[in-house]
C-alpha cells in the first residue's frame, strides 16, 4: 500500500477479493455508490460488508431500508453465512425501516421541500450518531430519490448526507437501481459519491449470464479498474480478480522428457517444467492420449499431477489409460495424482478455475492437465475465457507448475486456427495434431508449431497409435499442404534443357 493510502485511512471491506481490488479497502468516511440492475447482488454485497464490519473489525453498523420491510430483508439474507442474528441490536448491527420513520414525520407520499430534505438528512445522521455506527447502508437511494424531483435538490441531499455521515467517521454505501430506461436513472454518481462500484450482468455464449463487478471510481485509492466476475455463494459474494503478478513467473532450464519414441526429439529434449503447453486438434486426433502420456511421464519422473476433465468420468480416464499400460490408480493411492471430473454447468467458469487452482495447491502438484479447455466455449465469451485462462496460467507459472491445455479444433481436417479465442498467445508451446488425407487414406500428423526458448523439429511428422501410447514416425517430406488436410505430392521440376 502506498503512502497516500496510509494517510487516507482505508477500511477493509471484509470481502478479501474486493479489498485486493481496492488496494486495502474503502476510504473511511466516504460515500460509495453501489449501482446495478436488479439481481446483480447489490444488497448482498452491502450486507456482507456491514456484518463483516462488526464480526471482523468490531465496527458497529446500520442498515436503513428504503424499499422493503426489515422482516423481508432478513428473510433474504439469513441464508448467507455472513448473517449473524446474535449481533442484531442497536450497539452492533442495527436495522431501521426509514419508510416508517418518514410516515411518522409525515414526509412520505409527497415531493420533499428543501426544509424537509434538511430535516430528513438530520434525522438519518442522528440515527447513525445515536448508535455510533461506522458502516451505514442505505438500500436503496433510488427509492428515496423518488421523493426529490429536481437535480439541484438531489445534489444537495447526497452532498449534505455524505458530509454529515463523514463528519461522524461513518462510511456509507448507497445502493442504486439502474434501469433500462435512461429517464429513470438519477445519475447520482455525477453528483457527490466518493466511489462508484458497478454490478452488472453480461450475457455470454448461449445466453449464459455472467455477473460482473467493476470499480469505476474511488477517490484517493489506487484501485484495479479491470472488471471481475462475481458469484453469489452461501458465504456471500465471491469475486475472481485478475492475477497482477504477470512478471513473477518462474523460469527453469529443467525439462520433462516424454515417454514415447520421437516426441522428445521433436521438442528438442522435452518440455520445460513450469511452462504452458497447448495441444490442439480435432476430435479423435490424439489430444487426450498425448496429455495422458505427458502426465504419466511426469509421474514416472517423481512429479505430482492433477488431471481435470470436463468430458470424461474418472472411471473412463482410468480405463483408457490402462489400455496403454499406465496405472494411474496406483499414483492416486500414493497421493501423487488427483483425477477430477467436473460437470460443466455445475458452477461458473471462474469458480471452476478457482477450484482447480486450489486442487493444485492442495496436492502440491507440479503438472496440471486441463482436458479440454474448449469445453468452456459454450458458456463463456471468448474474451472472458481468455482472461480467465491467462489468470490461471500466470498463477501456475508463478508456482513453477507445468500446464497442459487441450483444445478441440472445430474441423476434422482443414483448419487454420489454433483455437477460437487466440489462446495461443498465452502458451509457451503449441503442439498441433491433424488428420491428413493421402491417396484416399486418413493418417495422423503432429507438428510442434511453437516451443518458446528451445530449438525444435519443425517438420510435420506421422503419428502412430500403439499399445504403448503415441509414437512419432518419419516426416511427410514427400508431401505439401499437409495442414490443409489434403496432402499433395511435391512436384520435382526437371532441369531446363541445355
Amino acid at each position: 500500500m502506498d503512502d497516500s493510502n496510509k494517510q487516507l485511512h482505508l477500511q477493509p471491506t471484509g470481502i478479501s477479493e474486493l479489498d485486493t481490488m481496492l488496494n486495502g479497502g474503502l476510504p473511511v468516511g466516504a460515500t460509495i455508490l453501489l449501482k446495478g440492475t436488479a439481481g446483480t447482488g447489490k444488497t448482498i454485497l452491502a450486507s456482507q460488508w456491514l456484518f463483516n464490519g462488526y464480526k471482523l473489525y468490531n465496527e458497529p453498523g446500520m442498515f436503513i431500508s428504503l424499499t422493503e420491510s426489515i422482516a423481508k430483508y432478513i428473510r433474504n439474507v439469513e441464508t448467507f453465512e455472513f448473517y449473524d442474528p446474535s449481533i442484531l441490536n442497536p450497539s452492533e448491527v442495527h436495522m431501521s425501516d426509514l419508510r416508517e420513520v418518514m410516515r411518522e414525520k409525515k414526509l412520505d407520499g409527497k415531493p420533499l421541500s428543501w426544509e424537509e430534505c434538511r430535516e430528513l438528512i438530520d434525522l438519518i445522521c442522528h440515527m447513525v450518531e445515536t448508535i455510533g455506527a461506522k458502516r451505514v447502508v442505505l438500500d436503496s437511494i433510488t427509492g428515496l430519490l423518488l421523493h426529490i424531483h429536481t437535480d439541484e435538490m438531489i445534489r444537495f441531499f447526497i452532498f449534505e448526507l455524505g458530509k454529515g455521515l463523514g463528519n461522524l467517521d461513518a462510511t456509507v454505501i448507497l445502493t442504486s437501481e439502474v434501469s433500462d430506461s435512461p429517464d429513470q436513472n438519477y445519475r447520482v454518481e455525477d453528483f457527490i459519491s466518493d466511489g462508484i462500484i458497478s454490478l452488472y450482468q453480461r450475457v455470454s455464449c448461449e445466453d449464459h449470464p455472467q455477473r460482473r463487478l467493476k470499480v469505476v471510481k474511488m477517490r484517493g485509492v489506487e484501485f484495479d479498474e479491470y472488471p471481475t466476475s462475481l458469484q453469489i455463494q452461501k458465504e456471500g459474494i465471491r469475486l475472481f480478480p485478475r492475477e497482477r503478478s504477470v512478471l513473477k513467473s518462474l523460469a527453469t532450464y529443467d525439462r520433462l522428457a516424454i515417454d514415447g519414441q520421437g516426441l522428445n526429439e521433436m521438442l528438442g529434449g522435452g518440455i520445460f517444467k513450469g511452462s504452458s503447453i497447448i495441444i490442439s486438434g480435432p476430435s479423435g486426433s490424439g489430444k487426450t492420449i498425448l496429455s495422458l502420456q505427458i502426465l504419466y511421464s511426469a509421474l514416472l519422473n517423481g512429479e505430482k499431477g492433477v488431471y481435470i476433465s470436463f468430458e470424461e468420468s474418472r472411471e473412463q480416464i482410468l480405463r483408457n489409460a490402462s489400455t496403454f499400460g499406465w496405472d494411474f490408480e496406483k499414483y492416486e493411492k500414493e497421493g501423487k495424482l488427483a483425477i477430477i471430473s467436473i460437470s460443466l454447468f455445475s458452477n461458473t467458469p471462474e469458480a471452476h478455475f478457482a477450484f482447480i487452482q486450489n486442487e493444485v495447491e492442495k496436492l502440491g502438484a507440479n503438472i496440471l492437465i486441463f482436458d479440454a479447455i474448449s469445453s468452456l466455449y459454450p458458456i463463456l465469451a471468448q474474451d472472458l475465457l481468455k482472461e480467465a485462462i491467462a489468470n490461471l496460467i500466470t498463477k501456475l507459472k508463478s508456482q513453477a507448475v507445468t500446464s497442459i491445455l487441450t483444445i478441440a479444433s472445430p474441423d476434422l481436417v482443414q483448419n487454420n486456427k489454433i483455437s477460437q479465442d487466440q489462446l495461443s498467445t498465452q502458451s509457451d508451446s503449441i503442439i498441433i495434431l491433424r488428420y491428413i488425407e493421402i491417396a484416399s487414406e486418413i493418417r495422423h500428423g503432429i507438428l510442434v508449431l511453437k516451443h518458446r526458448g528451445s530449438s525444435h523439429n519443425k517438420d510435420v511428422r506421422e503419428l502412430y497409435f500403439t499399445e504403448k501410447g503415441l509414437l512419432v514416425g518419419k516426416s511427410f517430406s514427400e508431401y505439401e499442404n499437409l495442414l490443409s488436410g489434403s496432402a499433395n505430392t511435391i512436384k520435382v521440376m526437371d532441369p531446363p534443357a541445355a
